[in-house]
């Protein structure tokens, strides 16, 4: 009988969930039919193996929720909620650095949960279905989403790093969707080590 053991990669992507799952995403938000197929590419293409993140919004708010930002979101219940998750996430992954995986994480740029750098960020949004705002450009500015930072939190609590993250830029308004493959592959290309 031949040996089908192989070496693994040692590389793990902690992946936004809507990236494997569009259909969680708020009201007239998705972007793709279902995979982000260039992501899972990239990816694959990568040798990372992947840990599909929860969806905080999916599990507070439910799918049939429209788009909000970080300010409708930061409240102590949601902010609980993300805390839970991301202990769950935690316990999960704890293990991985021990045993010399490499972790990086997928976020969602512009997203008020899973924001790495740019959060969707707006004092007056009042989000869909309201009159004025079907058509409007979703409000992103600097920021982590609520949910990034509770598991920053949780890890730092744990003496664990964030892993190296990477915002794909989904909820940007006006991101060419042709380019997320390839943003993608330059950004991990420059959190390799050496």
């Amino acid at each position: 009988m031949a040996d089908v053991r192989v070496q693994v990669s040692g590389k793990v992507a902690l992946v936004a969930h809507c990236l494997l799952n569009q259909n969680t995403k708020p009201y007239m938000r998705a972007r793709y039919a279902g995979i982000v197929e260039s992501v899972l590419d990239v990816l694959r293409q990568s040798g990372y193996a992947l840990f599909q993140l929860p969806c905080p919004e999916v599990g507070f708010a439910g799918l049939n929720r429209f788009s909000q930002v970080i300010e409708q979101y930061d409240t102590a219940g949601y902010r609980r909620h993300c805390r839970e998750l991301a202990s769950m996430v935690a316990d999960q992954i704890d293990r991985y650095p021990t045993r010399g995986y490499r972790l990086v994480l997928l976020g969602i740029d512009g997203s008020p949960s899973c924001g790495i750098e740019l959060t969707g960020t707006s004092r007056e949004w009042k989000g869909y279905p309201g009159a004025s705002a079907i058509g409007e450009a979703y409000p992103i500015g600097k920021g982590k989403g609520i949910f990034m930072q509770e598991l920053e939190k949780e890890l730092g609590v744990r003496q664990m790093e964030f892993p190296r993250a990477v915002g794909v830029a989904l909820d940007r308004h006006g991101i060419d969707l042709e380019q997320v493959g390839p943003m993608l592959e330059e950004a991990l290309k420059e959190l390799e080590p050496g």
